[in-house]
């Protein structure tokens, strides 16, 4: 079964090469493996690194983007489908809909704000889809302390945590789907 991967990245490319290099093989990866891809439809960064290397003829890509974010990248073209939205409330809405399972890269500002919202949202119940944070080079080793700094000043439980979201390295995310697929 395919699944549809909505992908939270960032929209530069960071530090070095080891983030491009990175997205460029989890690109590979879902060539081989035909999931499909939803993205924040901006065509920079890391990004672009995801969504030049894939084969659309095999799989679906579809963009999400806001309409103040499409009048700055107004020459996205690596997609098959682009749905245009109001915000980000919609867009998420959007990602939600579309995508059945999260894989987080490194990024920014609004990949942390899509990973927060989504963490939240599952702690909410409000979906059950799984969230899964890529942390090759410990880029997020600053949120799991965040998380492991909360739990330990009792604003959070490590229940909470371990139930609703997974800091994974990139050789676990197929081992990781498969079993997303065999639960659904």
């Amino acid at each position: 079964m395919k699944l549809n991967i909505g992908f939270f990245l960032g929209s530069k490319l960071g530090r070095g090469n080891n983030y491009s290099i990175l997205t460029k093989n989890v690109a590979k990866w879902l060539n081989q493996s035909k999931h499909n891809v939803v993205f924040g439809g901006t065509e920079s960064g890391i990004m672009r690194d995801l969504v030049v290397n894939l084969n659309r003829k095999e799989l679906k890509v579809t963009a999400i983007i806001t309409k103040s974010l499409m009048k700055e990248h107004n020459e996205c073209s690596y997609f098959n489908e682009l749905i245009l939205v109001e915000d980000l409330k919609k867009r998420t809405e959007q990602f939600l809909l579309r995508s059945d399972v999260f894989l987080a890269l490194p990024g920014g500002i609004g990949t942390l704000f899509e990973v927060v919202e989504i963490f939240n949202k599952r702690v909410l119940g409000e979906t059950s889809k799984k969230l899964f944070i890529i942390n090759d080079f410990n880029y997020w080793n600053p949120l799991k302390n965040l998380l492991e700094h909360m739990i330990k000043e009792n604003f959070l439980d490590k229940k909470t945590v371990l139930k609703n979201i997974e800091f994974i390295n990139f050789c676990e995310v197929k081992e990781r789907l498969d079993d997303v697929q065999n639960s659904g």
